[in-house]
């Protein structure tokens, strides 16, 4: 009896292709962006993290795609055994796009790397609007602090704005505050606007824009102000006293708002509300509160910080407050 016998040609092809299936391994992508939105000069590049998974040693040859069309060269990853690496990629824009990008993958250069048998990643939605000008930050000069008092605060009729790209001169350029332009501008750079504006000194958001009456040419920053405090009574006192002091917008009543006396590394203590009565909460309004320090603070600290909080977030500027020992008042 023959030991010996031959495969059709057919048939080897087919068994061939089966061992080469199984050996082929498998990869998975995940795709994540730093900054998926973006308002701001162009040509900027948003930086992405691709998590690569393989479950056998392997070479994967890897790019990104966008929504409209735009592709990166191909690059390679080896992995030496099964794993997986985070790979930094980049996606590059000169202009806007409202769409998505995605990751590909292949072991194998006989497979399109977007094609139907590719490996893809999920996609990122991403917003790229490229505008001339970039706002990064906005102030309010007026407040001042005096001598011997705390925060005694100007009406506000005056913002600060910075950045880069507004113009050496301001043309055409509008500084809209909340979507409206500002009444007048008192001074205009490339990289700071001074200007007219009536901004609520209480707690509350603030949309800062520049157009030039016909386009917006720069991102939309909001501006989170916070409540400011107009005065109060003594520096400090002792623990267990009770002290009044007045703070801008602090509403018509105490609601959901606590009153809260920290310092680094230190717990939050919040202080007994006596009272709590004010006119409303915009910035022409103050509120007056009258609370308690706790007898059981700890002592001494000579710095202590008072704060508003409500919701969980802080909503007032920081007051420094000094607390000695508990004794006669210090009032």
């Amino acid at each position: 009896m023959n030991k010996y016998f031959s495969i059709p040609a057919s048939f080897a092809l087919f068994l061939a292709g089966v061992i080469s299936a199984q050996a082929a391994p498998t990869v998975r992508l995940e795709l994540a962006l730093k900054q998926a939105r973006y308002t701001g000069p162009c040509p900027v590049t948003l930086i992405g993290n691709l998590h690569m998974t393989v479950d056998a040693a392997c070479i994967v040859e890897y790019g990104t795609t966008r929504s409209d069309g735009v592709t990166s060269a191909l690059l390679a990853a080896k992995f030496a055994a099964a794993g997986s690496k985070d790979i930094a990629v980049e996606f590059p824009f000169s202009g806007d796009l409202r769409g998505w990008v995605q990751a590909g993958a292949r072991t194998s250069k006989a497979l399109a790397l977007f094609g139907p048998a590719g490996i893809l990643s999920n996609r990122v939605t991403v917003e790229v609007i490229c505008r001339a000008a970039s706002i990064t930050a906005a102030e309010l000069p007026c407040q001042t602090e005096v001598s011997g008092g705390c925060c005694s605060v100007q009406a506000c009729s005056t913002i600060r704005v910075t950045g880069h790209g507004f113009g050496a001169a301001q043309g055409t350029h509008r500084l809209l505050i909340d979507g409206t332009p500002a009444s007048s501008i008192t001074s205009w750079s490339d990289t700071a606007i001074l200007a007219a504006a009536a901004i609520r000194l209480g707690e509350h958001t603030t949309t800062i824009a520049m157009d030039d009456g016909a386009a917006v040419l720069s991102n939309t920053l909001n501006i989170r102000f916070l409540m400011t405090w107009y005065m109060y009574g003594p520096r400090g006192c002792r623990a267990g006293a009770d002290v009044t002091l007045e703070v801008w917008g602090g509403g018509t009543s105490q609601g959901a708002r606590t009153l809260i006396m920290t310092n680094a590394g230190a717990p939050e203590y919040p202080m007994e509300i006596i009272s709590w009565t004010g006119t409303g909460d915009t910035g022409a309004d103050r509120a007056s509160i009258h609370f308690r320090v706790p007898a059981g603070i700890p002592i001494p600290l000579s710095a202590y910080l008072l704060e508003i909080k409500s919701g969980g977030s802080f909503v007032s500027k920081t007051l420094s407050f000094g607390v000695l020992p508990a004794g006669p008042s210090a009032r």
